[in-house]
């Protein structure tokens, strides 16, 4: 089994039906790019806005933000003079609500 974050995605039926999901989410959002790194993905539409990471039992989100996100799926909020990094875990298909959805809208139109 390959070492790259993509690949364990790939090769993991949980993971990659989360990740298929959060895909149809962000095409609704509008043109991105994604950068394959060894520890995650960066998703990227003008500026770096959404990194995935996979985890055990799911997907670790840092959604990035201009403000703090509040909310129980979020557990931490990292801050610097410009931007928030916010991370949450996706463990099922219920999480892809409106909250998420909110969140990656915010996400997505600060880095355009």
């Amino acid at each position: 089994m390959s070492d790259s974050a993509y690949a364990r995605i790939e090769q993991t039926p949980t993971l990659r039906a989360l990740y298929e999901q959060l895909r149809a989410q962000l095409d609704n959002l509008g043109p991105y790019e994604v950068q394959h790194r060894k520890s995650g993905l960066h998703i990227i539409a003008g500026s770096a806005f959404l990194a995935v990471r996979p985890g055990p039992d799911g997907l670790l989100l840092t959604i990035v933000t201009g403000e703090p996100l509040s909310g129980s799926r979020i557990r931490s909020v990292q801050r610097s003079a410009e931007r928030c990094h916010n991370e949450a875990m996706i463990t099922a298909a219920t999480d892809f609500d409106d909250e998420l959805t909110e969140w990656l809208t915010q996400a997505y139109l600060r880095a355009r």
